[in-house]
Formats: C-alpha cells, sequence, structure tokens
C-alpha cells in the first residue's frame, strides 16, 4: 500500500476491500504474522482507523468475510474498512449473508458518519438511492463422484441448444452482434446447468445481528 498518497490527500478518505490482512490473531483461522504487521503498521503510518478492529465482539465464526467452500469452521475477516481517524465520528459494521456467486467472500456493510468540517454537529452523507435488485439464484449443485456422467450430459445439453439456435449462424461483426451472442450464449449455459445439475435450496438468513457500537460493546461486557 503506498501511505504517501493517502498522506498527500486533504479530505477524508477511506479503503475498502479485499486487503488480506488482520489486525488481530483471532480474525484470522491460521495467522499470516507478516500481513498483520505490515497492515497495523500501515494504519499507524497513515493515521487510519480499521472498523473491524473497533468492534470488541468480532469473531471469525460469526462476522468471516471470506470461507473456504464447505467449511463450518469459520472463516477469515479479511476484507476492511478503513477510514481516516481524524474525519470519523461513528459508524457501524456487519456483514451481508447475500450469497455472491462465483466468489468464496461475502459482503461487507459498513455505515460512516463523518465530523462536520465548519465545526458543527457530525454529519452524515445521505446514501445514495439504490434500485432495488432480486437476490442472485441459488448456487449450482455439484455432482457426486457416482454423478460424474452428468459433465458429459451438461456439454451435449449445451451443444444440442447451440444447434438448434439458428442465431449462432450469424457472424459477430460489430458490438451489438457481440453482445447478441454473448447473451445468447450466457442464457444456454445458465439454462444447461440447471437442468443437468440443479440448484440448491435457497439460504435464508435468520440471525438478526445489533449493529450499533455503542450496544455492542455493552453487552460483549455482559
Amino acid at each position: 500500500m503506498d501511505s504517501d498518497v493517502i498522506k498527500d490527500t486533504r479530505s477524508s478518505w477511506s479503503l475498502v476491500g479485499d486487503l488480506n490482512a488482520t489486525v488481530s490473531a483471532a480474525e484470522r483461522n491460521s495467522d499470516n504474522v507478516h500481513a498483520r504487521i505490515s497492515y497495523t503498521h500501515f494504519l499507524r503510518d497513515v493515521d487510519g482507523v480499521d472498523l473491524w478492529e473497533r468492534m470488541p465482539d468480532r469473531s471469525r465464526f460469526l462476522d468471516w468475510t471470506c470461507r473456504g467452500w464447505g467449511s463450518l469452521e469459520g472463516g477469515n475477516i479479511i476484507d476492511r474498512v478503513v477510514v481516516s481517524k481524524a474525519d470519523l465520528a461513528d459508524f457501524g459494521i456487519h456483514t451481508d449473508p447475500t450469497w455472491i456467486p462465483g466468489s468464496d467472500h461475502r459482503a461487507i456493510m459498513a455505515n460512516v458518519v463523518l465530523k462536520s468540517n465548519t465545526g458543527g454537529s457530525p454529519r452524515s452523507r445521505p446514501a445514495p438511492f439504490v434500485p432495488f435488485k432480486p437476490s442472485p439464484p441459488p448456487r449450482i449443485k455439484f455432482p457426486k463422484n457416482a454423478d460424474k456422467n452428468k459433465f458429459l450430459m451438461f456439454a451435449d445439453e449445451v451443444d444440442r441448444l447451440i444447434a438448434s439456435d439458428p442465431s449462432f449462424n450469424a457472424p459477430v461483426v460489430d458490438d451489438e452482434s457481440y453482445v447478441t451472442r454473448y447473451s445468447r450464449l450466457t442464457s444456454i449455459l445458465d439454462q444447461s446447468t440447471t437442468r443437468t445439475f440443479g440448484r440448491h435450496r435457497p439460504f435464508q438468513h435468520q440471525i438478526k445481528r445489533v449493529i450499533s457500537l455503542k450496544i455492542r460493546a455493552v453487552v460483549s461486557k455482559i
């Protein structure tokens, strides 16, 4: 991380994403000491606040952001949110249970209240309007060893649908024809995987998490 770029900025800043680092050995199944030391040095160098570090009752078993496929032993808290300490008034952070296709990570949600530049009370920037998006479909079932023949069935199904679709006879010559071909092929792959392998049942998240920093701090002492 280039700390000089951050230190030279004259405005509030934040850093969000998969930093592959932790601030505590309890946040990871197998502690990466070198990454943890480098990350804590970075935070100290740029005078930044790691939001997960401010959550006293965080746990890699409940708050994990990355976990290996099929694991039931918790995960790692390696997706971080860092904010400039001088501008932070209050915050909240938690994980989102929505499954993200093609990834062993899950999303993190953070609310940040920044201090006013005019010396008044803390202000919270209004959240932008985000249109509703339906959750992605459940994951495709990976076949068991006894069902490896389904891979051949899948390939045959894809070939059959492509051969029966006259749109694949048209050449790809421009952006429009490329998008059309790409969209049609994506649809065929989606149909074939669903028919051949099936899908898991949708995940039903029932745990109601408290995201208020003050309330969680009190609960952790009970």
